[in-house]
């Protein structure tokens, strides 16, 4: 199947965005909206094979994964002093 210009319709705002990404990235627009079709679909491809519609974030939350540390900093995962060291050999 081949699409023409217009054949999707995009507001304004979409169609703003898409021509500037195209730009930034010295990409045709039509590659653009592929590249991001594939994406979806790959997404739904992976949903599909799972069977539930989770998101993995989904799955973890639900097996207590997500939160898990209730005593820890609140700052943990924004907070550059919490890894002062972190990786290095003593």
């Amino acid at each position: 199947m081949t699409l023409q210009p217009g054949d999707i319709p995009i507001d304004a705002d979409q169609e703003r965005q898409l021509r500037e990404l195209a730009r930034r990235k010295g990409r045709p627009e039509s590659e653009i909206v592929r590249a991001a079709l594939e994406a979806y679909l790959a997404k739904q491809r992976s949903v599909k094979k799972r069977g539930d519609g989770k998101t993995l974030y989904d799955a973890m939350r639900e097996a207590g994964a997500i939160g898990m540390i209730k005593d820890g900093p609140a700052d943990l995962a924004s907070n550059k002093a919490h890894l002062e060291g972190f990786g290095r050999d003593s």
